[in-house]
């Protein structure tokens, strides 16, 4: 770590010593990340987020793998209501709460160990409050017991309890995408295939009359099963369609050409059960997501503007062509009028002299059809001229 990075750590330790609102470290946090994490913090101690309004307080960090930092906690579980297990951090930040962020720095000659370090600050705040652990824990009902404090490293944010249920379906597939991006959107589509015909499917069987005909029951229940399969099957062959047609569409008259699958219902189901992410883990793998997302985004972006800058340089070129198209037509027009003009003046001279002109008139024709046509042919390029150059006139 070079010289300049180190001053700056300090200088924000010092600042952070002091402590500073939570409104005002979401103003500084970008200057108080190192390279984009707060992660390196850790290693120098631990930072509270003391609720003085209501006497509650979070203790995070340290040098544990166990501690979470600074652009974890604050942004996830304070910020925004984003994964949050403990519904009251984000909520007292909401309500306007004064919550005050203080960094406390180890001093390796007043305590042996950062887990001594960290009992000490534990005492310190237990004398002018609770933590948001014990804080859920009295709102539930259930008894105060401060020495569980420690037991879980998710304390704060899901309540001590012991979280033995299983993985949530959002959990789950960041897990699928993590472990092969090729499947993930491979199942992905196949859901998005059969999950988003559903509403047609809804108006074709509501529009079907033949859904219970039949004698008796067993020829009732066969045409209703049938009727529901066959309306299902039918919304998704339409949908199919749809997006073969979209995909037609986009290759005749759109600049990019490969079909975007806008609605994807795996990352509808991951974007509404963050809620529930609590765990380092399910961050970590959240926030893997959140770049894949980007990055999809990106390539699809830069997809576009190479499409879009292909196409505009297709059209240039076009330009250039028709230019050099309409130079040629234009010198075919005035040689084809000059001879015309000369074959027509010189009959009128031939017959002048007694001389048959038939022969230079009917050259003087064919050089006038000549010159007609390149004439029409201007004309024809110019107008395809004018609809290149507005066309290009858009470009960005």
């Amino acid at each position: 770590m070079n010289n300049d990075k180190i001053a700056l750590i300090e200088s924000n330790i010092r600042l952070l010593e002091n402590g500073i609102s939570l409104q005002e470290y979401a103003e500084k946090a970008e200057m108080i990340k190192i390279d984009g994490k707060t992660d390196v913090y850790n290693e120098y101690g631990f930072f509270v987020i003391y609720n003085r309004t209501k006497n509650v307080y979070l203790l995070d960090g340290g040098n544990s793998p166990a501690g979470f930092t600074m652009s974890v906690t604050i942004p996830q579980f304070f910020l925004t209501d984003a994964g949050r297990g403990n519904p009251y951090m984000h909520q007292h930040y909401k309500d306007g709460d004064d919550m005050i962020l203080k960094f406390h720095c180890y001093n390796p000659e007043e305590y042996s160990s950062m887990d001594e370090f960290r009992e000490a600050l534990v005492t310190e705040y237990n004398k002018i409050g609770i933590t948001y652990f014990d804080y859920l824990m009295k709102n539930k009902g259930q008894v105060n017991n401060v020495n569980q404090q420690g037991q879980s490293r998710n304390q704060y944010y899901n309540g001590g309890s012991n979280n033995t249920e299983k993985k949530t379906l959002a959990a789950k597939l960041l897990r699928l995408e993590h472990k092969s991006k090729f499947w993930y959107e491979v199942l992905n589509f196949i859901v998005g295939v059969l999950v988003k015909p559903i509403p047609l499917f809804v108006i074709l069987l509501l529009n079907s009359r033949d859904l219970f005909w039949g004698e008796n029951l067993i020829q009732k229940g066969m045409m209703f099963i049938g009727g529901v399969l066959g309306s299902y099957f039918a919304a998704i062959m339409f949908y199919l369609m749809f997006l073969a047609a979209v995909q037609i569409f986009k290759l005749f008259f759109c600049k990019y050409k490969k079909l975007t699958i806008r609605i994807r219902i795996f990352d509808i189901i991951i974007k509404h059960g963050a809620k529930k992410f609590y765990s380092n883990e399910d961050i970590e793998l959240y926030r893997e997501h959140e770049n894949n997302t980007i990055g999809r985004k990106n390539k699809i972006s830069s997809g576009k503007e190479r499409a879009t800058e292909h196409y505009y340089q297709k059209k240039e070129e076009e330009l250039k062509y028709r230019q050099q198209e309409l130079e040629r037509e234009e010198r075919d027009y005035e040689y084809n009028s000059y001879n015309a003009e000369r074959k027509f003046k010189k009959a009128k001279e031939n017959e002048k002299y007694g001389i048959s002109g038939e022969k230079a008139r009917k050259e003087g024709r064919e050089y006038a059809d000549k010159a007609a046509w390149d004439a029409q042919n201007i004309e024809r390029i110019k107008r395809e001229k004018e609809e290149l150059e507005r066309k290009l006139s858009k470009r960005k």
